[in-house]
């Protein structure tokens, strides 16, 4: 035993000697990067008992300090293991003491992995230090137990603030706040609010405090709550502040009601309160999005005789605009002008990530990451996963491969975007054993899936598994996948023909556009005929029951699909993919100018639009992007969670009213469906709210 462990030393001694030049005995780290060593060192042993690792560690001769644990624990962000054992190796080591830097970056990791078993003991052993705990410390429990909708805990860890040797002040109690409406807790976090101030008086709610709550329900997308919250902070001895202005205006241009957001816009002068920045940025976001190009550029060039100097967020809002109307000599001017400007107008990534969505081809990334680079900005976990996708839909595998040894370098992935991205991707190119060996790494990992990759998956395993005694179930969902792949292939096809009639457009040959415009149409209306027949089909087979008379099948389902057409538009020309078209090509010519027919402001439809009547379930309360198992009705085309509105209409023996406000239709169980289009109208939608996620505004510095 004694030998074999002598043995191991001098192999270890070995490598470090040759990798380092070293020729001591008691090896220490001289590279220039022994982070990187580390990492590899465990990840190569990270399915291997702690005691191994450890014992590897030791082996390394470290000189252990702040900046190299910190630099080994970030290149371990999505992955808890190695992380904590690195950090309990490292804390039992003799003349290292963890500084609040390295507590909070563990505390980090894992309670973003959900492992609060490990969470707590470290927060166990750290309360043994008096000090330790500080401000950063508290807010990264406070974000992780949200996080986790551990509500409860939450607000028990803050009342728990003395025993770390922190107050119990206002600023904290707003951090509290803040990270309940964050994650979408915002009838706790008011509930709170009230609760508090009326029982403690060593509280007063200040606009600060009441910001976070009206920021709350702005982010939660409800604009009736938000119009209570303005009203009760007009009423109060509290008045709106430039915060408080921008939080609601921000509400009201997601929600479409650009007219009282620009009143209330114009009206800030007159109550004393200059529009900062922020709130300029938000009405030409909003100006952009309803095609009102002009009435935005204008507002870009009064903010300077406004006193308000534009910022690289003013510039990102115009170069997303001129990105989505292809006006890509313009959105390099103006990149070119941030780079001259610099300061608090220097490009970040935000603006690069605009730049690489409008790439066509792989061989064009490079040019921007080195412009990225050029001007000291660094990657980051957004970049590498929109890089990452890009050269996952052109399919090169060498972008790939860089592109991932880049993250796994740099510490920034790959998370659970990553391994959802290569997942997805290698299932729409056919490579379902790919798609499974990434969702097996990611699982081994401890990354908990999305719900549509975990309804992905199962899908894949059927596939794989091969005919069953279930035949029946796996046979229709093979065929829900070809349906799926079918029309992806319409879309897909549908874009391809817009990209090109974009050219002829350009060349002024009008009559070939019109040709291609007619064959969209065509398309488009025979797609609409297959959902028409396959949701037909499914509502028949949801209630056919076999019985002794002959069945006149031909009669039936003419029945059914008569009753889907009459709750059917017929107007094609309010189809997404066929105004995507239209739109495209009227900006070869007329970009920033609403379509004939489109110039009022309240009544413009864009391309971006849904075809998706209800953003949420109206049981569940969970917006349709994260519903497990979707389905619609086929009277009025709402949509619900399959296993909760059967429960619903159970209790109303199978016929029951629509549960959403307003809507008078019966729904029938045998009526409630997955046609083709719900899952890639679902996926476009949570592409869409990725791209127009709203930001929050409120401040919880000190002037």
């Amino acid at each position: 035993m004694a030998y074999t462990i002598r043995a191991r030393r001098r192999v270890y001694e070995g490598i470090f000697q040759t990798l380092f030049n070293v020729k001591s005995s008691s090896p220490r780290f001289v590279h220039s990067c022994p982070a990187a060593l580390i990492q590899n060192l465990l990840k190569f042993r990270r399915d291997k008992p702690t005691e191994q690792m450890e014992r590897a560690l030791d082996q390394c001769g470290l000189d252990l300090n702040d900046d190299l644990v910190l630099s080994v624990l970030r290149r371990h962000r999505s992955d808890w293991r190695p992380a904590h054992v690195f950090f309990n190796w490292a804390s039992k080591t003799p003349g290292y003491r963890p500084s609040s830097d390295v507590c909070n970056e563990i505390l980090d990791i894992l309670g973003k992995t959900k492992r609060f078993q490990e969470l707590h003991q470290v927060l166990d052993e750290m309360s043994k230090r008096e000090g330790l705990i500080d401000e950063a410390i508290f807010g990264t429990l406070l974000r992780r137990f949200v996080g986790a909708h551990k509500v409860d805990e939450a607000i028990h860890l803050f009342h728990r603030r003395n025993e770390f040797g922190l107050e119990l002040g206002s600023e904290a109690f707003r951090t509290l706040l803040m990270w309940l409406c964050r994650y979408k807790h915002v009838e706790d976090a008011e509930a709170l609010f009230h609760g508090v101030m009326k029982k403690d008086l060593t509280f007063r709610p200040d606009i600060k405090t009441w910001n976070v709550i009206l920021n709350g329900w702005c982010v939660l997308g409800n604009v009736h709550e938000a119009k209570r919250v303005w009203r009760d902070i007009v009423g109060s001895p509290c008045k709106p502040d430039v915060f408080t202005y921008g939080t609601f205006i921000k509400a009201l241009t997601k929600k479409g009601k650009l007219g009282t957001a620009l009143r209330l816009f114009r009206g800030m002068c007159d109550k004393g309160c200059k529009p900062d920045v922020v709130i300029c940025n938000c009405i030409i976001d909003a100006l952009c999005f309803k095609k009102r190009v002009p009435e935005a550029l204008e507002v870009f060039r009064e903010m300077g005789e406004r006193g308000c100097e534009p910022n690289v967020g003013t510039y990102n809002t115009v170069i997303k605009c001129m990105c989505k109307i292809r006006r890509m000599e313009k959105v390099y001017e103006l990149v070119g002008e941030m780079e001259r400007r610099r300061g608090s107008c220097l490009p970040n990534d935000v603006t690069y990530c605009y730049l690489l969505k409008s790439l066509k081809e792989p061989g064009e990334v490079r040019g921007v990451l080195e412009r990225m680079e050029r001007n000291g900005c660094g990657m980051n976990d957004d970049v590498y996963n929109l890089v990452l996708r890009l050269y996952m839909k052109w399919d090169d595998e060498d972008g790939v491969r860089r592109t991932w040894e880049g993250m796994e370098r740099s510490g920034w992935g790959p998370d659970r975007r990553s391994y959802t991205i290569m997942i997805h991707e290698h299932f729409e190119k056919g490579r379902v054993k790919d798609a499974m060996r990434y969702f097996g790494e990611m699982t081994s990992k401890g990354m908990v899936p999305e719900p549509r990759t975990e309804k992905l998956v199962s899908s894949m395993n059927i596939r794989v598994k091969g005919r069953t005694e279930k035949q029946e179930d796996l046979e229709s969902c093979c065929l829900m996948g070809e349906e799926l792949g079918f029309f992806q292939d319409i879309r897909k096809t549908v874009l391809m023909m817009k990209d090109i009639a974009v050219q002829l457009e350009k060349d002024n040959l009008s009559d070939e556009v019109k040709e291609l415009e007619d064959a969209v149409i065509e398309l488009v209306g025979l797609s609409e005929l297959s959902v028409q027949f396959s949701s037909s089909v499914q509502a028949f087979a949801n209630r056919y029951q076999p019985g002794e008379q002959f069945t006149n099948f031909n009669k039936i389902f003419e029945d059914e699909l008569s009753k889907f057409r009459a709750n059917q538009s017929s107007d094609l020309s309010k189809n997404s993919l066929i105004r995507q078209f239209k739109e495209a090509v009227w900006n070869v010519h007329h970009a920033g100018q609403p379509m004939p027919g489109e110039e009022q402001e309240d009544i413009v439809m864009t391309s971006t639009q849904s075809n998706i009547l209800n953003v949420t379930c109206p049981l569940t309360g969970k917006p349709v992007t994260e519903l497990v198992e979707p389905v619609r009705s086929m009277e009025c085309r709402h949509i619900y969670e399959k296993k909760v509105i059967m429960q619903y209409l159970k209790s109303k023996q199978h016929h029951g009213q629509c549960p959403i406000s307003g809507c008078p239709k019966i729904l029938q169980a045998d009526k409630l469906v997955q046609d083709p289009l719900l899952l890639i109208e679902i996926d476009e939608m949570r592409k869409m709210n990725k791209e127009n996620d709203v930001e929050d505004y409120t401040m919880l510095d000190e002037d």
